[in-house]
């Protein structure tokens, strides 16, 4: 009983931290001013975290099981230079928790990073990153409203469709994506809860870029009402098989800069997605970091904030670019 005490207290602390700090420590320990901001879209209300008022802006989606702060090194390293904003995906954190599988298709989460967009008030150019889930979203987002972005930049993670279609015909893939049948069976939310979060803790501590405190940020994200089950309902909503089309061929491709970084020692993903990428992105360049695994903004943050560095000011050419 003391230590269940113990850790709830912990996590009392962590959820009243995010009611009255405006100031946060990034990863090289500076302290970064942050602003909580709620926008409303229909019955949704979604969070998302902003800083460093500047003409341009860049806009973050996180992945499972994620928040806001998986950003926190980029927050740090862009807010000199632009407009950083880095949302709670629907089902995540702060941002509403719908219990419908339907709610969390593609097309409602598009709709809600289109909200955010919207809200933002900047004159300048919007560079649209995304990661795992969040960077499936930022794929179809692109599809949906590329008018609204001037660049995309993916890192490890496909079109939807193009994961599907790997998940039918790639048998390496479907190995390497047996979590996903666990994480779409029924009560898989309560499993992840199970022993203090220990499955997704495990996770975490054995990353080696999570301190003791942030992983308790986290336990306090996934404790809130509904969490869990809205985050494993991404899954449920987008990646039901069989499908019936190809996303691309029957939509026209990204026209937009598109960067996909891509740390090539990789579990979740097959190594030859990356080269699928053309078929959905005409200007394309893809970055492969050795040595990095599948959350490189993480794992090598300051290879990952120059490469988006280097993209954002370079005028990309209108033609596909491999690199190693």
């Amino acid at each position: 009983m003391r230590m269940f005490t113990s850790i709830t207290a912990r996590i009392l602390a962590v959820i009243l931290g995010y009611l009255t700090a405006q100031h946060v420590s990034a990863n090289d320990g500076a302290a970064l001013a942050l602003n909580s901001h709620f926008v409303q879209n229909g019955d949704q209300r979604i969070h998302y975290m902003r800083a460093g008022e500047h003409q341009d802006a860049i806009v973050f989606l996180h992945g499972f099981p994620l928040f806001w702060r998986a950003w926190l090194p980029q927050l740090q390293h862009f807010s000199a230079t632009h407009t950083v904003v880095a949302l709670d995906g629907r089902g995540y954190n702060l941002s509403s928790a719908p219990a419908a599988i339907e709610a969390y298709r593609l097309n409602e989460l598009v709709s809600d990073v289109r909200t955010v967009l919207e809200s933002l008030g900047v004159s300048g150019r919007i560079t649209l990153v995304g990661h795992d889930w969040g960077g499936a979203l930022a794929w179809a987002y692109a599809q949906a409203f590329p008018e609204t972005i001037d660049h995309l930049v993916v890192a490890n993670a496909p079109p939807v469709d193009l994961l599907v279609r790997y998940l039918t015909d790639d048998e390496d893939q479907r190995r390497a994506s047996a979590y996903i049948g666990r994480l779409q069976a029924e009560g898989s939310e309560v499993r992840l809860a199970a022993d203090n979060y220990r499955a997704l803790r495990g996770l975490f501590e054995g990353a080696g870029y999570f301190t003791g405190e942030e992983v308790d940020r986290y336990i306090a994200a996934w404790s809130r009402p509904g969490r869990l089950r809205g985050q494993v309902n991404w899954y449920r909503a987008n990646l039901s098989l069989p499908v019936s089309h190809s996303a691309s061929e029957t939509l026209e491709k990204i026209e937009l800069p598109t960067l996909v970084i891509w740390g090539v020692d990789d579990p979740v993903f097959v190594p030859s997605l990356p080269a699928e990428m053309g078929a959905y992105a005409r200007n394309l360049t893809v970055k492969r970091l050795s040595g990095v695994g599948h959350t490189p903004n993480l794992e090598a943050p300051s290879v990952f904030n120059a490469e988006l560095a280097r993209f954002i000011a370079s005028q990309t050419a209108p033609k596909s670019a491999v690199s190693d």
